[in-house]
């Protein structure tokens, strides 16, 4: 849902554009594994979805306040780099990501 929403087309920068069938081939690879290791995607969702919960609202403080955060982009895309890690490790990342990367970038974007 995050990769498709309404204005894709639009905002997505065309640096991310290659990265997409990876993402999608992502998705395909997680929905194999489904049924062998729900557990771990049970765990896996919920930290990403807090991540994504933060991001969002994060996003939205900081476009009221009229601020532009750089490391707020990266950390969005970071998060998408991460689903690959956590579902489709084989497909591998464009960057390394590890829970503790994106904490440390999250720190850096202002509150």
């Amino acid at each position: 849902q995050a990769l498709a929403m309404a204005d894709f087309l639009e905002t997505v920068p065309w640096e991310r554009w290659q990265h997409y069938p990876r993402y999608l081939r992502a998705i395909l690879a997680r929905l194999d594994k489904l049924s062998h290791s729900l557990d771990r995607d049970v765990l896996a969702v919920a930290d990403l979805r807090k991540r994504w919960q933060d991001y969002e609202q994060r996003t939205a403080r900081l476009a009221d306040r009229d601020i532009d955060a750089p490391a707020l982009r990266d950390y969005r895309w970071l998060l998408e780099e991460y689903r690959v890690s956590l579902f489709a490790q084989t497909l591998k990342t464009a960057v390394p990501v590890s829970a503790a990367r994106l904490d440390r970038l999250w720190a850096e974007i202002p509150k």
